[in-house]
C-alpha cells in the first residue's frame, strides 16, 4: 500500500508535523509494510498556476493534463498522488484558510481535472479502495474553529480535490486549540493516528 502525505505548514516541528506522524504511526500499525511518500511544501519546487486552462481543455483521455509550466516538480508528485491507496493532505488554517504554500499547491493541481457539462470533473475514476484524508489545525479550539467557519472551505476544498485525484472515501480531523492545552493536543494525536488506522483499514476493504 502507498501513502502520499502533503503537508503544507510553515513550522517543521509544529502541530501539524505532530498530527502527521501519529497518523503515520496509526496507518502503519495496520500496514507495517506500507510506503509512505511525505512531500513537505517548504521543500517542494511548485511553480504558480497561470490559470491558462491548458491542462484541463487539452488530452482529456489522459490521466494528467498537459501543464505548462514544466520546471517545477508538479509533474512528479501529481503522478505520485494518482498512483497511491491513500492520499492526506494537512495544514494548518490561517485567515480561514490552507497556508499560501498550500493553496498554491491546490491551484497547481488543475491537471488531475478534465471539462464536463458541470464543470471541471476528476480524470481519474474514483476507487472505493483509495482514500483522502484532510488534516487541518487551527488556533481556535473545537468547536469554535467549526462554529465560525474556520474549517468550512479547507475542508470542502481539499476533500473535493481528494475526489477529483480517485479518493472514493474521505475522512477528515478538524484539530483546534492544541497549542493552549497540552491534554488536547494529547486527545488529538490519539484522534489523528486513529485516523491513520482508519485510513489503513478503509483503503485494504477492511
Amino acid at each position: 500500500m502507498k501513502a502520499v502525505i502533503i503537508k503544507g505548514t510553515y513550522h517543521r516541528n509544529g502541530v501539524i508535523s505532530e498530527l502527521v506522524e501519529s497518523f503515520i504511526d496509526g496507518l502503519c500499525e495496520v500496514r507495517p509494510e506500507a510506503e509512505v511518500s511525505l512531500i513537505d511544501l517548504l521543500d517542494a519546487h511548485v511553480g504558480f498556476c497561470r490559470g491558462c486552462g491548458s491542462c484541463i481543455e487539452t488530452t482529456p483521455d489522459k490521466s494528467l493534463g498537459d501543464c505548462s509550466i514544466t520546471e517545477d516538480d508538479m509533474r512528479d508528485i501529481l503522478e505520485q498522488v494518482l498512483e497511491c491507496d491513500v492520499l492526506v493532505f494537512a495544514t494548518p488554517i490561517y485567515m480561514f484558510g490552507p497556508t499560501a504554500v498550500m493553496k498554491r499547491f491546490m491551484e497547481h493541481m488543475l491537471p488531475v481535472t478534465k471539462p464536463s457539462r458541470m464543470g471541471p470533473a476528476g480524470r481519474p475514476q474514483k476507487r472505493r479502495d483509495k482514500v483522502g484524508v484532510v488534516l487541518l489545525s487551527s488556533g481556535a479550539p473545537y468547536p469554535i474553529n467549526v462554529l465560525w467557519g474556520m474549517t468550512r472551505y479547507p475542508s470542502r476544498m481539499l476533500g473535493w480535490l481528494c475526489g477529483h485525484a480517485g479518493c472514493g472515501r474521505v475522512l477528515r480531523l478538524k484539530a483546534g486549540g492544541i497549542q493552549a492545552f497540552s491534554k488536547t493536543r494529547e486527545r488529538y494525536n490519539r484522534k489523528a493516528r486513529e485516523l491513520g488506522r482508519r485510513a489503513a483499514r478503509a483503503a485494504t476493504g477492511g
